[in-house]
Parts: structure tokens; sequence; C-alpha cells
């Protein structure tokens, strides 16, 4: 029995013996290609004038979608407010109808309170864009510092419009769903 272990010792021992041979090896081949490898090659450095034309270019683009953006909400303001025209036509004949229109009047207000605050902060917004400080009457800019401040000063006032503009369909959607001839019946 003894001699039974013995073998069975033996041959562990000669597989950690192979094994050690192969990973001696196979770390030989790894060391050789690493000190093999040629020397680092230099990166490519951006001088700091690529950084300023990199930052001047995002602040124009920004300053022209800013600008895009203040002129298409401003106009989405306008067709919202003479579209509302035929909303109080509608209105009138519903009254005549003798339907009670009490909440749509109340929804009615709230879209024109909604609209009117998305007016304000539009206008807001337009008046620092037409300031263009940092910036030229193009767009190109002049001064980073206040160029970034322009483009910061104008964001909160825009999202404001998106935000009130979004709240003013979604009263009126409402409205609508729950007012539908298939709801009153």
């Amino acid at each position: 029995m003894d001699r039974k272990k013995w073998k069975t010792g033996l041959k562990v021992a000669g597989m950690f013996v192979v094994c050690g041979l192969l990973l001696a090896d196979l770390t030989g081949f790894v060391s050789a290609a690493i000190d093999d490898d040629p020397p680092n090659s230099p990166q490519p450095s951006i001088p700091a004038k690529g950084v300023h034309n990199f930052f001047e270019g995002t602040l124009a683009r920004t300053f022209r979608y800013q600008s895009s953006m203040v002129n298409f909400i401003a106009s989405s303001l306008a067709v919202a407010t003479d579209s509302s025209a035929g909303a109080q036509h509608r209105l009138e004949g519903l009254i005549n109808d003798g339907r009670d229109v009490a909440s749509l009047e109340e929804v009615l207000t709230e879209y024109f309170k909604l609209l009117e605050e998305a007016k304000i902060a539009n206008d807001s917004a337009r008046e620092i864009i037409d300031r263009h400080k940092g910036f030229n009457a193009k767009g190109k800019v002049l001064n980073i510092k206040d160029a970034g401040e322009t483009i910061r000063a104008v964001g909160p006032h825009m999202k404001t419009a998106r935000e009130n503009i979004a709240a003013a369909i979604r009263v009126v959607h409402q409205a609508i769903s729950e007012y539908s001839p298939s709801t009153s019946r």
C-alpha cells in the first residue's frame, strides 16, 4: 500500500515538474516579446490654439442653436395664440348649444397663462441673445468667458419656455380627452 501511495505521489510530482517547465517556457516567450517591443512612440499633442478653437466652435454652434430655438419658440407661440381664437369661437358655440363649459374656460385660462409665461421667458432669452455678449453680430466668439456666460444665461429661459409650452399642450390634451363627446354620453 505504501508503494501505491508513493507511485501516486511520484506521478503528481512529475506533473508539477512538467507544468513548471511548460510555464517557464511560456513566460520566457512573453518576457522576450516584452523586451523586444519598440520604445513608446510619441503621442501627438494638441497645441493650445487647437483647444481654444474647439471651445470657440462649440460656443458658436450653441449660440446659433439657441438663436434658432428662440425664433422657433416665438413662431410656435404666435401660432398657438392665433389658433386660440378658434378655440374661443368653438367655446362660444358650445355655450350657445347650452353645454356646461366652465371646466373648458378654466383650461383656456390656464392655457393662456402658460403661454404668456412661455412668451416672457422666450423674450428674456431673446434679449440676452440680442446683446450677444462675447459674440459678434454673426455669432463668432470674441471672448470665450463672456460667450460662455451668455450661453449659460439663455439656457434657463429657454427651458422655462419649453416646459410651459409642453404644460399648455398637456392641459389642452387632458381637457379634450375628458370633454370629448364619447366620454360625455
